[in-house]
């Protein structure tokens, strides 16, 4: 498929009606699940369970069957959830991340259920999880693996050994990258000019928000003949950055 000759809102337009169709299209899918669930058909199909058909039967992978079989018993409950699920409102992981809730806090009425998908519909996956924590008033623990070398580690083990009034490497590695955000904010920003830009545009991609990967930019190319001034200047976040590379034809 080449798409190279559409413009840019011709894409955009496209990419939104094939979202639209792919919704509607999932909803037909956990619509069959439910029935077949219903019916019990995974049996006739020598499988012992709905998940063991959907990924044996139909080819999924072992998450994206698991959040659509949830999804297709939480419709089954929860009939109103449909519509959330074709505006984009609730995805299939807000779903899965409430059910697991649901289980696991031995929530079972069908209000107290609906309340909760209404606050967590719209919400990224970290922010779904910190919903659902403070709903249940847990705090919001997310493990990380982080492979560490053996020198690192002997630096832990020279921590832990000096009894530090830090007791958990949770605080630990917080006040670590607390310095190293400091450091590296300054070296990036330390030129008189670079760090008034910094100032004036609040740490912030001046496009789209991001805190993340930000770069100074030039609002008229160099290559087109512009210049280092503060009134040149703009942060913007590495995407955005590209993308402005892209609109000047760069």
């Amino acid at each position: 498929m080449n798409l190279k000759y559409l413009t840019d809102t011709e894409l955009l337009k496209e990419l939104e009606k094939c979202v639209q169709q792919e919704r509607q299209l999932s909803i037909k899918v956990l619509h069959h699940l439910k029935e077949v669930d219903r019916r019990r058909l995974y049996s006739d199909q020598g499988c012992k369970s709905l998940y063991d058909y959907v990924t044996s039967k139909l080819g999924y992978s072992a998450g994206a069957a698991y959040r659509r079989v949830q999804a297709a018993r939480m419709l089954a409950e929860i009939p109103e959830i449909e519509e959330k699920i074709q505006g984009g409102l609730l995805t299939l992981t807000h779903i899965t991340d409430a059910a697991s809730f649901f289980r696991e806090n031995q929530i079972h009425k069908k209000e107290e259920k609906k309340e909760i998908l209404a606050q967590v519909q719209g919400l990224n996956k970290r922010d779904t999880s910190l919903k659902l924590h403070e709903y249940a008033n847990k705090p919001f623990v997310r493990m990380v693996s982080v492979p560490l070398s053996e020198a690192t580690i002997h630096k832990v083990e020279t921590w832990r050994g000096l009894r530090p009034a830090i007791h958990t490497p949770d605080q630990l590695i917080g006040d670590a990258l607390d310095i190293a955000i400091t450091k590296t904010e300054r070296s990036r920003h330390s030129t008189g000019v670079r760090k008034l830009v910094y100032q004036r545009d609040e740490k912030k991609c001046t496009i789209c928000g991001s805190t993340h990967d930000l770069q100074h930019d030039h609002i008229q190319p160099k290559a087109l003949g512009g210049d280092d001034t503060v009134e040149n200047l703009r942060l913007l976040c590495f995407s955005c950055n590209q993308r402005a590379r892209i609109r000047a034809g760069l």
